[in-house]
């Protein structure tokens, strides 16, 4: 295409504008993801939007995605919206973010959910932003966590188990998934715990984690 500017050629000042552009805004964040100071249990019930298998999905042109139409403003209404809306493919998620800056450093604007039925709603280039980062957090932290719950379901059902899980249970309505762990020096979240439980527990950072609790002891 005559005139297509690569992402590389744009200036500071171009970057810092698509920085913007590309930015969830705090009240989206809000309404839209799980508070970080809710329970982990409150974090695995919160309504969040379904997202499109990658097994399922057929192959889109990005294009599709992106219009030089002005975006909607996002209001209440709108945010109803998004809540319901399922979300692209991981997959296309992933190419869509690479391609975004390069589609708004050459005049396109806005996003439609082209993988879904309906109204094509144009809506600010930062949905892009928000669906990477829903589609992050399910895979990196509600779904581990979820094989972690059916984990301590399936304890509950055996007796000498029984107690364990109870506690456990009632840990994960106490316990915040966002804040990080108390009492370490490794600072990540308390969500990163998730290996604690279940069959592979002993692994990855854990293994610091029960050196430093030994280190401690000793």
């Amino acid at each position: 295409m005559s005139g297509f500017r690569k992402w590389t050629d744009a200036s500071r000042e171009e970057r810092r504008r698509a920085k913007a552009a590309f930015r969830i805004p705090k009240n989206v964040k809000q309404t839209l993801l799980p508070p970080s100071s809710g329970s982990l249990w409150d974090m695995l019930k919160f309504k969040s939007p379904l997202i499109t298998s990658s097994r399922t999905s057929t192959a889109l042109d990005l294009s599709n995605f992106f219009t030089a139409s002005e975006p909607t403003d996002i209001d209440n209404e709108a945010l109803s919206q998004l809540r319901k809306l399922p979300l692209p493919s991981p997959r296309t998620v992933h190419q869509l973010e690479s391609a975004s800056r390069e589609k708004w450093l050459n005049g396109l604007c806005s996003v439609v959910y082209a993988h879904s039925s309906g109204p094509k709603t144009c809506y600010p280039l930062w949905i892009i932003s928000f669906w990477s980062l829903t589609v992050t957090h399910f895979t990196s932290i509600v779904k581990p966590w979820t094989q972690v719950l059916d984990w301590i379901n399936d304890c509950w059902k055996r007796e000498s188990l029984a107690r364990e899980a109870e506690l456990t249970h009632a840990m994960l309505k106490s316990v915040p998934w966002g804040e990080e762990k108390a009492g370490f020096s490794d600072t990540r979240p308390i969500h990163t715990l998730w290996r604690l439980l279940g069959k592979n527990w002993f692994s990855s950072s854990i293994v610091d984690i029960v050196l430093e609790v030994l280190q401690a002891d000793i």
